[in-house]
């Protein structure tokens, strides 16, 4: 019964805090993010911190899953016998043995990079057409 209990627990704590969520989004009077409920919350600075922060997040965990994908890629193209060279499908860069960044020779992980510009059309075209 701990387990049932622990998530009957869970469940209702994240009842309350969408509800003080709603409730903070009802008071601002345009739709926004961590950032806007943070400026209207705390201030100007604080926002400016937090939407830097998520800025920062988003920078990371982009270049994470696109570097990610960029294997999935190399193997797909890799199994159909046309392997990407690694000079344009490895990063330039590695982490040593002392946890240190080591130069690798190759140029630029292209495939990364061009998953991220993919994503970027995507979202950019799906924010201009969700604003009008």
């Amino acid at each position: 019964p701990a387990i049932v209990l622990s998530f009957a627990l869970a469940g209702a704590c994240c009842v309350v805090y969408a509800l003080c969520f709603a409730e903070l989004a009802a008071m601002v009077p345009i739709s926004g993010s961590a950032y806007t409920y943070t400026r209207v919350a705390f201030g100007r600075f604080p926002g400016f911190l937090i939407g830097w922060a998520l800025i920062v997040e988003y920078l990371f965990a982009a270049a994470a899953v696109a570097v990610g994908w960029s294997g999935y890629v190399g193997s797909l193209f890799k199994s159909v016998g046309l392997p990407i060279p690694s000079v344009i499908g490895l990063a330039p860069f590695e982490f040593g043995e002392n946890h240190g960044l080591r130069a690798t020779g190759d140029v630029i992980n292209l495939p990364a990079v061009l998953l991220v510009v993919a994503a970027t059309i995507v979202v950019g075209v799906g924010a201009k057409t969700s604003s009008l």
